[in-house]
């Protein structure tokens, strides 16, 4: 099928290897506020779909569709990605807190460092 006769480079483009037309697209980048369905900050630019099935999800910025790529879309490891963040910053919050109480030895300063 030509691209002109499905309607024009970019449905040609989604049609082939998506299944979806530029139409639905637009319709799917209204319905998420123009915006990653993801981060809800960035513009949605991309397609994203189950590797397995072929099946749209949703539109991504560039960054969360790599990141999900790059977690080869497995929930076990973006949860394990997210844990191990989150024990990093608590471990760097507990270190800034234990420096604050060091450099007070009289305790007068509030866990803020504030006095």
């Amino acid at each position: 099928m030509s691209r002109e006769k499905i309607g024009g480079s970019r449905t040609y483009h989604l049609s082939r290897r998506y299944g979806i037309s530029a139409a639905e697209a637009d319709v799917m980048l209204g319905r998420q506020g123009g915006v990653c369905a993801i981060c809800r900050t960035a513009p949605a630019a991309h397609v994203d779909h189950d590797h397995a099935t072929g099946a749209v999800r949703a539109l991504l910025c560039f960054n969360c569709n790599g990141g999900l790529g790059q977690f080869r879309d497995d929930p076990w490891l973006m949860r394990m990605a997210a844990f191990y963040v989150e024990h990093h910053m608590q471990q760097q919050g507990i270190a800034t807190l234990q420096a604050a109480c060091a450099d007070d030895p009289d305790g007068s300063a509030d866990v803020t460092g504030r006095r």
